[in-house]
């Protein structure tokens, strides 16, 4: 009994101290507090909403009506900071970066991407991410050859639809899966193939078949549903899981094991001899340790191939929406590379109409519309406290602050008028925008994969272009949107080329 009361004492004794600090912390830092949303019942029925939202293919991540850019909510009993404020931003990413961690995503990724540069915080962050950077370097990323035989069989299965509407977000989604493994392990799964096209050592080699091309795409897009919802549940992640989650882990291992082990076989003389650049040769002269190895290869493969697909896939769909900005771009790229020519990394960066094209379509759908941080001490962000949001707030320890890229890129005061809509040409006198605009993320942790995703979605842009001369849809706007682990098309891009 005595001891029972001691326990409470103790708590009480606690939270009476640590009230005290914080108020002290806060008048030392001169904050006020944000905007509270006060959701009723813990903020349930709000989840419920949101679910309900995601359903439709709406996307929300505010109250309706609420033009605040940083305000605290509750949900599922859990207090949390949103902000769409770049000043905020900025402290999360760059100025205030030790202040904040990646939270729970070595927990909820854990079970595909391991230990590597996207599930590590701290100083082995460090090592992975100094690792990998001398990977993407500007003649590794400068890949526009190694993608013309990809580029060539997707003009062909476009071909092969004689004008019919089809799901090209499928499409570009197998092709992404193919340049990318191609990149990354030197051989490309390819998933574009209808056949069974085995991954191993055909064709006398049947022990060494791991899957076919289809089976590994149908895993890694099972995984990534699934890992997606493990994200969303927080703390309860570890209720999402299950014999498909695990068989379709199993199947995306045992492909990148399967490589790994043909790289670590190479001896040093073939090592030097290969002429084509990939990832994983190269990482294989710096380290023969599998599992590390394995974990980065797939955080890469899963990072490239999504971002690069939903952006190109909802490019489609707007310039199907668009015929009229379609026939402009088509115009400035035969211009620039003619009717047949190849573009290089160098001449697709001089294409200004190209450029507005991609940069608009990374503003309207950023491909990771949210992300979260995790405050690993008492700090502050700068910006949000009291009725102007001009004062600074407080932030606790343990304290989630979710930054929403979706909202804060469509903001009239940074990008102009018609924010929701896609205009490339908003781009001509475009100020700059700096933090409001995060397509990459930002800081220490901006992506490393940038200047090979904006190559790939040029070049493939331009040669579609320069096949075809329209694309049509009959597809509703504004686009019913998806939310996995990245930003998608609900009811994928219903198209057709001509």
């Amino acid at each position: 009994m005595y001891y029972l009361i001691g326990i409470i004492v103790l708590f009480a004794v606690y939270k009476l101290v640590n009230y005290f600090q914080v108020r002290q912390f806060k008048k030392s830092h001169h904050c006020e507090d944000p905007y509270k949303v006060h959701n009723k019942w813990f903020g349930i029925p709000a989840i419920f909403e949101v679910m309900e939202s995601r359903e439709r293919g709406e996307f929300i991540s505010e109250p309706k009506d609420m033009y605040l850019e940083t305000f605290q909510v509750n949900m599922a009993g859990s207090e949390f900071i949103t902000t769409k404020d770049p000043t905020n931003i900025k402290a999360l990413l760059s100025t205030q970066f030790e202040d904040f961690s990646i939270g729970k995503r070595h927990a909820f990724l854990n079970p595909l991407l391991g230990d590597s540069i996207f599930t590590l915080d701290g100083p082995r962050w460090r090592h992975s991410r100094n690792f990998l950077r001398p990977q993407f370097s500007r003649e590794s990323v400068s890949h526009t050859e190694s993608l013309e035989h990809h580029v060539q069989t997707l003009l062909q299965l476009i071909k092969a639809e004689n004008g019919k509407t089809f799901d090209f977000q499928r499409m570009i989604a197998r092709f992404t899966l193919d340049t990318a493994t191609a990149f990354l392990f030197n051989h490309s799964v390819n998933s574009m193939y209808d056949e069974d096209l085995k991954i191993g050592d055909p064709p006398n080699e049947e022990d060494d078949v791991v899957c076919t091309g289809q089976e590994f795409f149908k895993a890694f897009e099972t995984a990534g549903d699934i890992l997606s919802k493990r994200s969303m549940a927080q703390s309860f992640y570890f209720l999402v899981d299950g014999k498909e989650f695990r068989n379709a882990i199993k199947t995306i291992q045992n492909v990148a094991e399967f490589y790994v082990d043909k790289a670590l076989n190479l001896t040093e003389q073939q090592l030097n001899e290969n002429k084509r650049y990939t990832i994983l040769t190269e990482l294989v002269k710096i380290t023969r340790d599998r599992k590390v190895l394995k974990d980065e290869i797939l955080s890469m493969l899963l990072a490239g191939r999504n971002t690069t697909s939903s952006s190109i896939s909802f490019l489609i769909y707007e310039l199907a929406q668009n015929p009229q900005i379609y026939q402009k771009l088509r115009n400035k790229i035969l211009e620039a590379f003619g009717p047949e020519g190849k573009p290089t990394f160098e001449s697709l960066k001089r294409c200004e109409y190209l450029k507005n094209v991609v940069s608009e379509i990374l503003r309207l759908y950023p491909t990771v519309p949210l992300n979260l941080k995790c405050a690993t001490k008492k700090t502050t962000l700068p910006r949000g406290g009291g009725d102007d949001e001009s004062s600074p707030i407080f932030i606790d320890k343990g304290t989630s602050v979710v930054y929403r890229t979706f909202d804060l890129h469509r903001q009239e005061k940074y990008f102009g008028s018609e924010p929701d809509k896609f205009i490339p040409e908003r781009w001509d006198n475009l100020k700059k925008v700096g933090w409001a605009y995060i397509p990459f993320n930002g800081g220490p942790r901006i992506c490393l994969g940038q200047q090979f995703a904006l190559t790939e979605i040029s070049y493939v842009i331009t040669r579609l272009c320069q096949t075809f001369e329209h694309i049509s849809t009959k597809q509703e706007y504004p686009p019913k949107m998806r939310i996995t682990l990245i930003l998608n098309l609900k009811d994928g891009a219903q198209v057709s080329f001509t």
